[in-house]
C-alpha cells in the first residue's frame, strides 16, 4: 500500500539512472575537503584536497594514511561525476598536475592526529617516532611550500617528501631552531631540533622563485583564527496547524537551497546542542549551525559551522563534545575561539574504511552508556570503543540507513533487495551474520516492508 508495489521493479518509479545530477561541481566546498581522490594511476582512499595560497594558485591531497602529500596540481580542483548525483566515482582531480604518487606507506610511528585552520590556511598535525608535527602547505604559481613545526625535541626525525618530476626541485629554503635540516632521496632529515623548531621546504622548477621572500614571511608569520563562513542566512519556520483527533502537530524548519555555497542541501544527519541549536549535515560535506528554534520559528537562522567532510551521515553530541562520522573518520569538533564555526577538526579513529568503490556509504553514530561507538559501513557492523580502537561486531547488513539504540544496544535497520527478503529492524550482537554469507543467519527483531513503513 502506497508504493509502486514492484511495478516498476526493485527502484520503483525512479530508476537509479534518473540521478544522473552535476550540481555537486558548483558548491563551493571551502579550503579543505575529504574524499576518495582519483587521477590517472591514483587513487588515495582518504585524501584531504587543500586549496592553496590566497587566491588558490595551488592545489595538493595529503593523506593522512602515509602522512604524505601524495599530488600537486595547478589550474584547478576537483571534479565529481553526475551518477548518483556525484556520490560514487570519487573526487577526481581536474587541473595540470606537477606531480601525484601512485603509492605510499605509513612511516614508523606515525599517526594522523587532525587538522587545523586558520582562516584560509590549513595546518595538519600528525606524529611520528612520539614526535608532534604541524605541517601547513602554501602555494604560489611557481612553487609549493611546506612549513613543518616541531611541537617537541627530535633528536633524529625522517619525514616522507617525495615528487615524481625529474624538473621539480626540493629545498630546505628556511630553519628556525634547528641544527640540521636537509632533503635527501624522498626525506626531510632533521637532526638535534628543539620544540617548537620550524623548517620550510620549497618544490619548484626555479631555484629561487619571484617573490619568496613575502612567502616566507608570510609563512613564518603568527597563525590567527579568523571566520571563513560570515553569512547568516535568515529562514523562518512553519507552525503546523492542529488537526481533529490528529495526536501530533507537526511545524517545519524551512531548508536554505539556496544559499551563497551552492551546497546541494541533501540532508543526512542531526543533532542538537544543549543550548537548543541544531547541527544538520548533508551528503556533500558541510554542516550546518540552525539557530532560534522557539514556539514561533520566526527567527531561524543557519549558518555553516564546519565543511570538508566525506559524505557525513551520523553526529553525536554528549557532554565529551560533537562527534561527526563521515567515510574517512570519526571526528571531534571545536570551536577554540567561540564564534560559531569549527577550527579544530580532530581526529578520533579513523583506523576503519576502505571504500574505493561505488555508494559504500558509512552510517551511525550511536554512542552506549560503555563510551563506544556503533556505526555501519558496506556490510558491516563496527564499534570503536573508549579506546579509539575499531572492531567488527557483526555482518551481512545491506544499506542501513536506520540506525540507532539504547544505552546498552544498537539498533540496524537494512533494507530490502538482493539477500535482505525485506527491510527490518535487527538487534545487533556481537559474531552474528545477517544474510551476506547465506548460511547461520541470525534473525532480526521484525520485518518491516517498505509498503507498511
Amino acid at each position: 500500500p502506497g508504493l509502486d508495489g514492484g511495478v516498476h521493479g526493485h527502484w520503483g518509479k525512479y530508476n537509479q539512472n534518473n540521478h544522473n545530477d552535476g550540481r555537486w561541481n558548483e558548491g563551493e566546498q571551502g579550503e579543505h575537503f575529504s574524499h576518495v581522490v582519483k587521477a590517472k594511476g591514483l587513487t588515495i582512499e582518504k585524501g584531504i584536497c587543500v586549496k592553496l595560497g590566497e587566491g588558490h594558485e595551488l592545489s595538493a591531497c595529503f593523506d593522512p594514511q602515509s602522512l604524505s602529500y601524495r599530488s600537486v596540481w595547478q589550474d584547478g580542483w576537483i571534479k565529481f561525476q553526475p551518477f548518483r548525483w556525484g556520490s560514487s566515482r570519487g573526487a577526481n582531480i581536474d587541473g595540470n598536475p606537477w606531480f601525484s604518487i601512485a603509492k605510499a606507506e605509513m612511516p614508523t610511528g606515525g599517526e594522523y592526529l587532525g587538522l587545523k585552520r586558520f582562516g584560509k590556511r590549513v595546518v595538519f598535525e600528525y606524529r611520528i617516532d612520539g614526535v608532534k608535527v604541524e605541517d601547513e602547505p602554501w602555494g604560489t604559481k611557481d612553487a609549493f611550500y611546506r612549513r613543518i613545526d616541531l611541537k617537541d625535541d627530535a633528536k633524529s626525525l625522517v619525514l616522507p617528501c617525495r615528487v615524481i618530476d625529474e624538473e621539480l626541485k626540493i629545498k630546505v629554503v628556511a630553519s628556525m631552531g634547528t641544527i640540521s635540516a636537509v632533503w635527501s632521496e624522498g626525506r626531510i632529515i632533521i637532526q638535534e631540533a628543539k620544540k617548537n623548531s620550524t623548517v620550510i621546504i620549497r618544490v619548484a622548477r626555479e631555484q629561487a622563485p619571484l617573490g619568496e621572500a613575502a612567502v616566507l614571511s608570510h609563512l613564518r608569520a603568527e597563525r590567527k583564527i579568523e571566520k571563513r563562513w560570515k553569512e547568516i542566512l535568515r529562514v523562518p519556520g512553519e507552525l503546523g496547524k492542529a488537526i481533529p483527533g490528529e495526536s501530533y502537530v507537526v511545524d517545519t524548519l524551512n531548508i536554505p537551497y539556496d544559499n551563497p555555497y551552492k551546497t546541494v542541501m541533501q540532508l543526512t544527519s542531526m543533532a542538537f546542542l544543549p543550548n537548543g541549536n541544531a547541527l544538520v549535515a548533508t551528503l556533500p560535506g558541510d554542516i550546518w549551525l540552525v539557530k532560534g528554534i522557539s514556539d514561533d520559528l520566526k527567527d531561524i537562522t543557519w549558518q555553516r559551522y564546519a565543511t570538508g567532510f566525506n559524505q557525513p551521515i551520523g553526529i553525536h553530541v554528549d557532554g565529551d563534545g560533537i562527534f561527526v562520522l563521515d567515510r574517512c573518520q570519526i571526528s571531534t569538533l571545536h570551536d577554540r575561539n567561540g564564534d560559531g564555526e569549527v577550527d579544530h577538526y580532530e581526529k578520533y579513529a579513523n583506523d576503519f574504511g576502505g571504500f574505493d568503490r561505488s555508494h559504500t556509504h558509512t552510517f551511525g553514530l550511536h554512542r552506549t552508556k560503555d563510551k563506544s561507538f556503533h556505526f555501519i559501513q558496506w556490510t558491516s557492523v563496527f564499534q570503536t570503543g573508549s579506546d579509539r580502537v575499531t572492531r567488527k561486531v557483526a555482518t551481512g547488513v545491506r544499506n542501513c540507513m536506520a540506525v540507532g539504540g539504547s544505552d546498552d544496544y544498537f539498533w540496524a535497520g537494512p533494507q530490502e533487495g538482493t539477500w535482505t527478503p525485506t527491510s527490518a529492524i535487527i538487534e545487533v550482537n556481537q559474531g552474528e551474520e545477517y544474510g551476506l554469507a547465506g548460511k547461520g543467519i541470525s534473525p532480526p527483531l521484525c520485518y518491516v516492508p517498505r509498503g507498511i513503513d
